[in-house]
């Protein structure tokens, strides 16, 4: 299980999620903690202990997993 995020381990470090409308909607909606760097770290965590560390990753990380 690989958790990822709008900004946090993108390649272009979120420049063109930025472009995308969902930035709007979701800071429109009062959701824009979903679009500050470490958003993902919880769900990781809860993920990491139901499912064990060695199933979950975090963007980059997992994507360079061997």
């Amino acid at each position: 299980m690989i958790v990822d995020t709008l900004v946090d381990g993108v390649g272009a470090k979120g420049c063109r999620s930025r472009a995308l409308p969902i930035h709007g909607q979701l800071a429109g909606s009062g959701q824009g903690e979903y679009l500050e760097p470490g958003a993902g770290a919880k769900l990781l965590s809860l993920l990491r202990d139901h499912l064990g560390h060695e199933k979950t990753g975090f963007s980059q990380e997992g994507f360079n997993a061997g």
